[in-house]
């Protein structure tokens, strides 16, 4: 079993498993949604691997907290949370941390988008999050 902070979760045998089917379409307006009625995630078709495995964890956080499609401002931080925690290692977030510049090197270097490496900078402490990688 996947231990929370020390592996990287494999988002689309996660969703294999959990039931849900994963599709892409052109979207305009969002990286991606779940719908409930018919256990499906959709993407938005064309996106990078790390934009899409970051959005699809996001999406799967979204079932994981039963959330329904009529979402709140803390439904979207809950997801973003749900997602960073499966996401980024605490070892690899500690490795890299120090030695990156930017906020958009330390997400380069942790595989994730800026907004997932930022969620898990929350989630240690609100420390990290004031850290000048942030600003």
């Amino acid at each position: 079993m996947r231990q929370p902070g020390r592996e990287r979760l494999d988002p689309y045998h996660a969703a294999a498993n959990m039931g849900v089917e994963v599709v892409r379409c052109e979207m305009f307006t969002s990286e991606g949604m779940w719908s409930p009625e018919t256990s499906t995630v959709v993407l938005n078709r064309g996106m990078g691997r790390v934009r899409e495995e970051c959005a699809l964890t996001h999406q799967l956080g979204h079932v994981l907290l039963g959330h329904n499609q009529e979402l709140t401002a803390w439904d979207e931080w809950q997801a973003d949370r749900l997602a960073a925690s499966f996401l980024v290692p605490v070892r690899d977030f500690e490795r890299h941390f120090h030695r990156s510049g930017s906020l958009d090197e330390l997400a380069f270097e942790l595989g994730v988008t800026e907004k997932i490496a930022l969620a898990f900078m929350g989630m240690l402490s609100p420390d990290w999050a004031k850290s000048p990688l942030a600003a």
